[in-house]
């Protein structure tokens, strides 16, 4: 197996207006280990209210990739990664964020850092995801798309949960499967609005004009769908309906011969 994929997060145009930093972040690679390969991604949205959201995102999407990377690595493959451990990632994220900005500066609490997050790895046989917040991870073929987990809502509207709260396990969502998965999208909740059907489900009128740009692609990063893809994500039809930042990642399974 091998995997083709391009992505692109834009800033929102309300973000725009305030001057303010983009919140959204991702880190997408694809890896091999042990002749596997693997396609590594993490997405994450920072709050609106968190000061600091912008750097916990970029952050956060770095730290979580390559503790897949050294975990493959060292392991060869994803048959014994468990929900624990990631859980395990987290807290140690937490304690990082109080040792390189909240140590010193008494004046911020994890809450400045608050963000969602969206992690998948495709593998030749296993496949392993995990989502705390809003957002979707869209997973399936051609014919078919599903959220491989229902975005989260908070108590009240426009609001979710986030990896810094003090009982995330709770709203921690993983899921390891071996089923075959061709294709895979995965989005901030900026464009939650286009994107899926009474916010649950995927759009296949939506997504598979994406996927069938990928078609007759080389495998790995296509730079010039992710510039035609920003194009897009920033355009009046795309801003018309929401104003929030816009990520999305979009990738394809191709069977390769060694």
């Amino acid at each position: 197996m091998s995997y083709k994929y391009y992505y692109s997060s834009v800033k929102g145009t309300s973000h725009i207006k305030t001057d303010t930093p983009k919140q959204d972040s991702l880190y997408v690679f694809g890896f091999v280990s042990d002749k596997k390969h693997y396609l590594i991604s993490a997405v994450a949205d920072g709050a609106g209210t968190a000061k600091y959201s912008d750097i916990s995102s970029a952050f956060l999407c770095r730290y979580l990739a390559f503790q897949m990377k050294i975990w493959l690595t060292k392991r060869k493959d994803l048959s014994d990664f468990k929900k624990e451990i990631f859980c395990e990632w987290i807290k140690k994220f937490q304690i990082l964020l109080y040792k390189k900005y909240i140590a010193k500066n008494k004046k911020t609490s994890l809450r400045d850092f608050s963000t969602t997050v969206l992690f998948s790895v495709l593998g030749d046989n296993l496949n392993v995801f995990a989502q705390i917040g809003d957002g979707a991870i869209a997973a399936g073929n051609q014919t078919e798309l599903k959220c491989v987990f229902i975005p989260q809502k908070g108590e009240y509207a426009n609001t979710t949960h986030f990896i810094t709260e003090e009982h995330f396990e709770k709203y921690l969502m993983f899921a390891s499967t071996d089923e075959k998965i061709e294709r895979l999208a995965v989005h901030t909740d900026g464009i939650e609005m286009i994107s899926l059907i009474n916010l649950e489900k995927p759009s296949l009128q939506f997504f598979n004009p994406f996927f069938d740009c990928l078609a007759d692609e080389p495998k790995g990063f296509n730079e010039e769908l992710s510039k035609e893809l920003s194009e897009f994500l920033s355009s009046d039809r795309v801003n018309s309906r929401t104003n929030d930042d816009k990520t999305l990642l979009i990738a394809m399974k191709e069977i390769i011969n060694d």
